[in-house]
């Protein structure tokens, strides 16, 4: 989907560029609060890289919150990805 929004010829194309982000970065936030945008689909669209979306959504107010059964699945997971099945 496009939305156009005009913008005075007047404005420069920084200010532009500038609006330009910060509209998309909203946009993300919302949609990952929804639940509606995943955490490596927010940085490809907002082009940024993982790394980076934990800052960007923590100045917007967004903090994850973990239980620590979702900790140590995550944890299991990365182990296994690393070392194999069986790791544990």
């Amino acid at each position: 989907m496009t939305l156009t929004v005009p913008i005075p010829d007047n404005l420069g194309k920084a200010m532009v560029d500038d609006l330009d982000h910060a509209v998309r970065e909203t946009i993300a936030v919302r949609l990952y609060r929804e639940g509606r945008l995943s955490h490596g689909k927010f940085a490809e669209y907002l082009g940024i890289g993982r790394g980076q979306v934990d800052e960007v959504l923590a100045r917007n107010g967004v903090l994850d919150e973990f239980t620590s059964e979702e900790i140590a699945e995550q944890v299991r997971a990365s182990r296994e990805f690393r070392c194999g099945k069986d790791a544990g």
